[in-house]
């Protein structure tokens, strides 16, 4: 079954947005007990061994690790699951993207273009980015964190480019992300289900893709992007795992190859 890979780059913002995001869910586990196991989620021996990494390093990356987290919890007394810990760490990552990203929102890019309104008249500049607003903070919600992570499985398929292929649009992607078999790395089922276009978006930008904007036929940005990513890896996803779905005959053909020799090009770790 297809998971994710949540690597997160480590910083004392991250571990105190994760903390105080685990400590809203799990309001009777001791505090000490919480800070001991976001370390052990985070892949290290305790918290002073964190403190200690983050000190002495100025790129810390870790991959998040929700059964290391709920392991030392359960051990405790205190019933935990896996997935809590993944949906703190993958909210603290969508927050890094959206601090980097200001014009990103659950619709994608921005809200595209004022929207015609019940009363016939058109959103005022005011009324258009209020909208934004209240679809940018959706990125944070629960339903978008899930979306996040079946969109990291998706993007963590793919190879990067050194160029933005105009054929690896979000909208797409995202249509691919809903139909994948996905589960959480201890086999909690995550996918198939509803992913939004932001969403997709901003599991590429912490995957490490860069993207293009484009605009549409009035002359506003679109809500869809491209990225820089492999025609190739795009086409192989598709054969693997979706029965060729949106692929000519041709291009089924070749990805056919490229699996049967192995010959397959994945993406770089997310970071």
């Amino acid at each position: 079954m297809l998971t994710f890979n949540l690597r997160i780059l480590l910083t004392l913002n991250v571990i105190a947005t994760v903390k105080r995001d685990l400590a809203k869910l799990l309001p009777d586990v001791k505090s000490s007990h919480l800070t001991e196991a976001i370390a052990r989620g985070f892949g290290f021996a305790s918290h002073a061994s964190l403190r200690a990494a983050l000190k002495q390093s100025e790129v810390l990356l870790s991959d998040a690790d929700g059964l290391q987290f709920s392991t030392f919890l359960n051990d405790r007394g205190d019933d935990t699951k896996a997935v809590i810990f993944w949906h703190a760490a993958a909210r603290a990552a969508i927050g890094e993207v959206m601090a980097r990203e200001p014009r990103l929102s659950r619709w994608g890019y921005y809200v595209g273009r004022p929207k015609r309104k019940d009363d016939g008249k058109i959103e005022t500049p005011r009324e258009h980015h209020a909208r934004f607003l209240v679809e940018r903070e959706s990125l944070l919600s629960d339903i978008a964190v899930e979306e996040f992570l079946r969109g990291l499985v998706l993007v963590g398929q793919h190879a990067p480019t050194k160029t933005i292929n105009p054929r690896s649009g979000s909208y797409g992607l995202k249509h691919r992300a809903e139909k994948l078999a996905c589960a959480y790395p201890d086999g909690t089922r995550l996918g198939p289900a509803y992913v939004a276009n932001g969403s997709l978006i901003v599991a590429a930008v912490h995957a490490g893709f860069s993207y293009k904007t484009h605009l549409d036929e009035l002359g506003y940005e679109g809500v869809n992007v491209t990225f820089n990513m492999s025609q190739t890896s795009l086409d192989d996803t598709l054969y693997r795992f979706l029965g060729s779905w949106g692929l000519t005959e041709k291009r089924a053909k070749m990805a056919a190859k490229r699996v049967q020799k192995g010959d397959i090009g994945t993406a770089s770790s997310s970071r």
